[in-house]
């Protein structure tokens, strides 16, 4: 009998220490391999790489702030001058030089511009004017962000991708995890 009560209390013993350790340990991110390659087919399956993109090649990776977090710099060219799906344009024959900047986070593109000019995301020109943190925290209140964290009062602005980098507060503390809501 007091083998069996010793043998119980050891495995309950067991399995709580798995499901808190469970819990605690952070799952492992995407690699930056696997984000670079992630950026790579955003690139190449991009309207404007794929209407007459060539010769498309990595340049550089920057290492962001963040856990999971890189940005991918390639460059290709094209035979036309222009951006996106350009079929029934007017279009000059020209080899156009382009160079991308791809933001990933674990495993999600953030921001992917063209020529510091082309959204490519939105397959929209970018604007001079910023966006506003209030607009950005609106964006941020209605998102995703807020289903498991609430948003704090402190920001970064990231001026090279162009995003605002919002603080959370986590319902369930997370060992190492540093959240915020990219916008």
């Amino acid at each position: 009998m007091y083998v069996k009560l010793k043998l119980v209390t050891v495995l309950l013993a067991l399995i709580g220490a798995f499901f808190i350790l469970g819990c605690m340990t952070p799952e492992p991110g995407i690699t930056e391999a696997e984000s670079k390659e992630i950026a790579r087919e955003f690139v190449e399956n991009s309207p404007t790489y794929q209407f007459d993109g060539f010769d498309l090649e990595y340049n550089q990776t920057v290492v962001l702030r963040c856990p999971y977090c890189w940005m991918f710099v390639f460059e290709f060219k094209s035979r036309h001058a222009g951006y996106g799906n350009r079929t029934g344009q007017v279009l000059a024959q020209v080899i156009t030089p382009h160079t991308a900047v791809v933001t990933v986070i674990n495993g999600t593109i953030t921001s992917a511009v063209l020529d510091d000019r082309w959204d490519m995301l939105t397959q929209t020109y970018l604007t001079e004017s910023k966006l506003s943190i209030e607009a950005a925290m609106v964006i941020a209140q209605n998102g995703e962000c807020v289903q498991e964290e609430t948003l704090t009062g402190n920001y970064v602005h990231n001026e090279d991708t162009r995003t605002w980098w919002i603080d959370l507060d986590l319902y369930t503390e997370r060992e190492g995890c540093n959240p915020a809501c990219v916008v």
